[in-house]
């Protein structure tokens, strides 16, 4: 009889009931061992990993647990602690795992959900499908960061001139990114990060009551865009102008389309149109050159620049002759653009990026911007210096020699070269939709469910803030269930769940919930300073130090007046 290939850990409280299930994939070739409990299925992972874990749901119930569901994402997270966790296949009679991809980051969610009756002979099949997909991909934390694809669909749609809704997604959000004639001018979606009233809260232009006071009244009222009502009530409560709201707004747009350069991996998909909907109001929006620099510096580092400019490193970058007008929109400060001026394709791009006059990390951003925005070249052998093109002489009104025109010729449009949409139409738009009166309705309970689950997450971040922990929980679960799908309200939850449970059981598996929620909240936003923190405060009580400096290094690194 040959060696199994395959070593299986089955995790069944009910050792009888799961007898079966042992014998049955023994018998068709595994390694297979069981545990009773979670922590002995944690030790055995600790001790010998196995190379896949099949949990039967529901699994025994942890002692100072919230909750059921709160206690299998426990289970999915300390299971898969590690740079290189085993796959996870979850045996689910109740369907009580179909929340875990709101809580879970994906490298520890579970790899397949079957039902708990599934026949031995499929869930061998599915076993061996997902050893054989994990041997051969490579972990996530060595996955090849990709090339710039978002900064490029934009350019390459701005240049046509297109009009119609670029559709992001990735990390379990979607943005919706409106263009007109190849312009963007609204955003939709996006995170919870992102909301108007997030973002002025963020920005210190709104306060914490004030804040709660507008969520309040917005349950009141049941309008269909709550963009809209959101501003309708800033208004009504005279803590912003119609202006006000009109520049928050098309702030929103730009920190929309910036966060979605985070994402190396995404989905997109274009949908044109002829025009845009009627109700969809043109914002002031920086021009593409400006967003894709924006983006660039928001969210491209040293390692992710590198893959991009690496294989111009021996190549000569210089300046396309016809961009001036164009490499002033790109928003600049003197020295950067005496810097881009000075390219001129004598040197390479990595005496480029040692000449000085500008840091390297923003010489690689603004070089790559310029790249990407098709503003600068890339040459394979020095460029010799052109002189300036001399002015063609013009003819004087009356010469003989002139020739009259014979009317307006189209001008094709210069190397970028794209539209700057003028926003006072939608100004006047926005005044008189907020102007609008109506009496105030009661909103279903499905619509009011996000504003009250905001409601509740302020009010419990805030009683954390004073050390008033149950009170605090309370309020946070509160929160998760009325939106799940929320990744800060687990962490927030998590986090709270970990610092009140008491035995040590309860707070070894609250600390890998916690840090799982963590993580999650870090892939669909990468800037999120709690998310850091709470990872070097969970590093350090563990006693990783190496590891809690750098998340708090990496916590220093974003903007300490950020309050989310």
């Amino acid at each position: 009889m040959t060696e199994p290939t395959w070593r299986i850990l089955v995790l069944e409280p009910d050792a009888a009931a799961g007898e079966p299930l042992v014998t049955a994939l023994r018998q068709r070739g595994f390694n297979v061992s069981s545990v009773g409990t979670v922590s002995g299925a944690v030790e055995s992972v600790r001790v010998r990993p196995p190379d896949a874990i099949v949990v039967v749901v529901p699994v025994p119930e942890t002692p100072g647990a919230a909750c059921f569901d709160a206690d299998l994402v426990s289970v999915c997270a300390s299971l898969t602690e590690g740079p290189n966790p085993p796959p996870l296949l979850l045996l689910d009679p109740a369907d009580l795992a179909a929340q875990l991809s709101n809580v879970l980051p994906e490298a520890r969610r579970p790899a397949a959900v079957l039902p708990r009756s599934v026949p031995p002979d499929k869930l061998a099949a599915e076993l061996e499908a997902v050893l054989e997909w994990n041997d051969a991909l490579l972990p996530p934390a060595e996955a090849v960061v990709g090339e710039p694809r978002l900064p490029k669909l934009l350019v390459d749609l701005a240049s046509r001139g297109e009009t119609g809704v670029l559709e992001i997604r990735a990390g379990g959000i979607c943005t919706r990114i409106h263009l007109r004639d190849g312009s963007p001018v609204f955003a939709e979606g996006g995170s919870l990060r992102e909301t108007l009233g997030r973002a002025l809260l963020r920005r210190g232009e709104l306060g914490e009551e004030q804040y709660l006071h507008v969520i309040e009244r917005m349950t009141e009222r049941l309008i269909d865009n709550e963009t809209i009502r959101m501003g309708e009530v800033l208004v009504e409560l005279g803590l912003l102008t119609p202006q006000e709201v009109f520049d928050a707004l098309a702030e929103q747009v730009r920190e929309k389309i910036i966060a979605c350069f985070q994402w190396t991996r995404f989905a997109h998909a274009f949908e044109p149109l002829e025009t845009l909907p009627d109700d969809v109001l043109a914002y002031r929006c920086p021009p593409v050159e400006s967003l894709v620099l924006q983006g660039l510096r928001v969210h491209y580092g040293p390692e992710r620049l590198e893959s991009v400019l690496a294989p111009h490193a021996a190549r000569h970058p210089w300046l396309r002759e016809d961009v001036e007008g164009a490499l002033e929109r790109v928003a600049m400060n003197p020295a950067e653009l005496r810097w881009a001026r000075s390219l001129d394709g004598a040197r390479t791009t990595r005496a480029v990026m040692a000449q000085g006059g500008i840091d390297e990390t923003q010489g690689a951003q603004l070089l790559t911007a310029l790249w990407l925005s098709g503003l600068v070249g890339f040459s394979e052998t020095p460029r010799k210096k052109k002189a300036p093109p001399k002015r063609p002489a013009q003819p004087s009104a009356g010469s003989a020699g002139a020739a009259a025109p014979a009317g307006p010729t189209p001008r094709p449009r210069p190397r970028g070269e794209f539209v700057r949409l003028d926003s006072r139409g939608s100004l006047e738009r926005l005044r008189r939709r907020l102007a609008r009166d109506g009496a105030p309705t009661s909103a279903t309970p499905d619509r009011s469910a996000p504003l009250e689950a905001e409601s509740h997450f302020r009010q419990g971040v805030r009683m954390l803030e004073q050390g008033l922990l149950p009170g605090a929980l309370r309020l946070l679960r509160q929160a998760c269930e009325l939106a799940p799908e929320q990744p800060e309200y687990h962490m927030y939850r998590s986090w709270v769940e970990h610092r009140t449970a008491r035995e040590e059981q309860a707070r070894a598996l609250s600390r890998s919930q916690a840090s799982a929620a963590a993580q999650r909240m870090l892939e669909s936003d990468a800037h999120c300073l709690r998310a850091h923190s709470i990872l070097g405060d969970l590093a350090r009580e563990s006693g990783d130090t190496g590891a809690a400096e750098r998340w708090f290094r990496l916590a220093l690194r974003i903007d300490p007046a950020d309050r989310q």
